[in-house]
């Protein structure tokens, strides 16, 4: 009952540890549930490339006093946006998640319209799009720390149909 055994942990290779792949992203995340989020992105992609683009067009043109923008800075611009939107595009269902569970998701789902048919399920419309850009704009950020988190918990992230 007294061996004093030595338990070594497996070694690492350089390639395991810091690899970053898309399955690697989407371990902690139920098939299902992301797979039913990639609709999703036909409608934030485009959104929150035209929001970025129109940020940093802006930052860049406030830097120069109003004046026009040279060429090479709406490049900048345009790198920027695109990276921003594809890290953002990656990252989308942990953003998505996150804005279900947050204060500002909650308080927008659970708003009650007044008003005429129409007028009420466009209203409707208009905030579930809203939450999906809301989500989309923040992914490159939100998502990223809350991958980190579930990836620490070591947590599968899903709605309750994924699990039933």
């Amino acid at each position: 009952m007294n061996d004093k055994k030595v338990y070594v942990k497996p070694i690492h290779t350089k390639n395991d540890t810091n690899k970053i792949t898309l399955k690697r992203i989407y371990a902690n995340l139920h098939p299902h549930y992301w797979k039913r989020k990639l609709p999703h992105l036909l409608i934030v992609v485009p959104i929150i490339w035209f929001i970025y683009q129109l940020i940093f067009l802006g930052i860049f043109t406030n830097l120069l006093a109003g004046q026009v923008a040279p060429r090479f800075l709406e490049t900048i611009s345009m790198f920027f946006s695109l990276s921003l939107t594809l890290i953002g595009a990656i990252f989308y269902p942990y953003s998505l998640y996150w804005y279900k569970k947050s204060l500002i998701g909650q308080i927008l789902n659970n708003i009650i319209y007044f008003g005429g048919f129409w007028s009420v399920i466009f209203k409707v419309i208009l905030t579930l799009i809203g939450g999906i850009v809301i989500a989309g704009i923040l992914s490159p950020v939100v998502g990223i720390l809350v991958w980190r988190k579930y990836k620490n918990r070591n947590e599968i992230i899903g709605e309750e149909i994924d699990f039933s």
